[in-house]
């Protein structure tokens, strides 16, 4: 069920182990970026995006790693066309039970 509710999402919505390797990736984000679930889930952000460093997101990652949530508004690459459109992330950590 929570799989589910996760997938249908009209917002991107992507999940990281403790090694920044992507764990899940909802369709949102596969239309996004035109990058299905089985080439982006175990690779690492850095490894498929590599503007991601310029854009600050690494350093958002290790922030809300620490416990510290951040968002900034960026251009993010769409699939398609190639151009790039704003939109906002926000990355947050959730703390294992």
């Amino acid at each position: 069920m929570l799989q589910g509710l996760l997938e249908s999402l009209s917002e991107g919505l992507i999940v990281f182990d403790r090694e920044y390797r992507y764990r899940f990736w909802n369709p949102f984000m596969e239309k996004l970026t035109g990058l299905g679930a089985d080439q982006v889930l175990g690779r690492r952000p850095a490894d498929l995006f590599p503007h991601i460093a310029e854009q600050g997101v690494d350093s958002m990652l290790r922030r809300a790693m620490a416990g510290r949530p951040s968002s900034r508004t960026t251009f993010l690459p769409c699939a398609g066309d190639g151009a790039r459109r704003m939109g906002r992330r926000a990355v947050l950590s959730i703390p294992e039970s």
